[in-house]
């Protein structure tokens, strides 16, 4: 029993890291950059360059500043929480292994949530190419690299530790 405690407190602690250095960095960028273009990381790779992103991932519907648009995206994001916080409520006997990978989304997805209620908009600030001959058209944020991040990890752990998946899983529906 205090091992499941000490799995939700260390996951609780990932959620409010991920979710708190979002908010700091975006808070930072803010103060930052608002004024100036960008600012390069690793010259010809890496830069930040301040927007509001009012629309939703990649700026799908930034175009469109309305009330709708706002809304829209602040009820995708909500719904997006409450998912992942039922999956986590009926996989919570899962290692902490197996949880890792839902608490970095579910931080992800708070730190854009709270950017919607507060400021109806997400900063995004980190861009990415590699010299002149690629370039990642969208700007993104921290929120979207833990979401990314947790993705991945998904993916790879129902893919390589496909065994132990199922088999935690054929013990969820044993119960």
């Amino acid at each position: 029993m205090i091992k499941q405690y000490i799995k939700f407190i260390l996951l609780f602690f990932v959620l409010c890291t991920g979710c708190s250095a979002d908010l700091h960095t975006k808070r930072l960028i803010k103060e930052r950059l608002q004024q100036t273009s960008e600012i390069t990381i690793l010259k010809g790779y890496l830069e930040f360059k301040y927007t509001e992103n009012k629309g939703m991932i990649f700026g799908l519907l930034d175009s469109k500043e309305s009330a709708g648009t706002r809304i829209l995206s602040v009820i995708l994001n909500l719904i997006t929480i409450l998912l992942f916080m039922v999956i986590i409520w009926f996989c919570r006997t899962l290692s902490f292994f197996h949880l890792f990978p839902f608490f970095l989304i579910l931080s992800g997805a708070f730190g854009n949530f709270i950017n919607r209620i507060l400021q109806g908009w997400v900063v995004d600030f980190i861009h990415i190419h590699f010299r002149d001959m690629v370039d990642w058209p969208y700007l993104f944020n921290l929120a979207d690299v833990l979401i990314c991040m947790g993705c991945v990890l998904l993916f790879l752990m129902i893919i390589f530790k496909a065994d132990s998946f199922e088999s935690e899983i054929h013990h969820l529906k044993s119960l």
